[in-house]
């Protein structure tokens, strides 16, 4: 049975303001997904850290890892286990976590990644996608080898909905990340619910 984990990375701009986003963002954790990634690369340091505290609150109340991505001092500030941070900034962050992911775009990324200490990976952009409009798709075929390539955990990321999460089934990952489907959907728990029995079909 295909059953990888299912974590959603975070878009506020998507939104009208911040309240309608922190709402989505407690029906995710309702939902039950396996992490939280707050990745908001149009905020501010300050922005961030505010955003942070509250979206930390609501994954606290339903018990989800929460992932702080880019920026250290605010991770280590509000003493979060896992970080998150783009591959060249890796070597300077590896150690100062529990569990320190890192997004890759090249086996050699990712064979790298994992000397230098990663806990897990993100690979893509796997299918088509608006936040990588005009670049063409890696497909799953890239998926696959850098899962043959490392021994950590690989999560595809990039265009990846209910509808074609099955694709994935033989690639060799631990999870999946969602950005914009889980964003936009109208009712994210049974979203999640209908990930899920697509998978389980498989």
């Amino acid at each position: 049975m295909f059953n990888p984990e299912i974590i959603c990375i975070t878009q506020s701009s998507l939104f009208d303001n911040i309240s309608e986003f922190l709402n989505q963002t407690e029906k995710i954790c309702k939902g039950n997904i396996n992490r939280i990634i707050l990745r908001e690369k149009h905020l501010t340091e300050s922005e961030y850290f505010k955003l942070a505290v509250e979206v930390k609150n609501i994954c606290i109340k339903y018990n989800i890892p929460f992932t702080v991505h880019n920026f250290l001092d605010i991770a280590e500030n509000l003493e979060c286990e896992y970080f998150h941070c783009p591959f060249s900034l890796l070597k300077d962050n590896i150690n100062r976590f529990k569990y320190t992911g890192v997004s890759v775009h090249s086996e050699s990324e990712a064979r790298n990644a994992e000397k230098l200490g990663a806990f897990y990976i993100t690979a893509g952009h796997v299918f088509e996608t608006q936040c990588k409009a005009g670049l063409k798709p890696r497909g799953t075929d890239f998926i696959n080898q850098i899962c043959n390539s490392v021994n950590i955990p690989v999560y595809a990321i990039g265009g990846i909905n209910s509808e074609n999460i099955y694709l994935l089934k033989d690639t060799g990952i631990k999870g999946v990340c969602l950005m914009s489907s889980l964003m936009k959907s109208e009712n994210p728990e049974k979203y999640i619910e209908e990930l899920k029995i697509n998978m389980a079909d498989c």
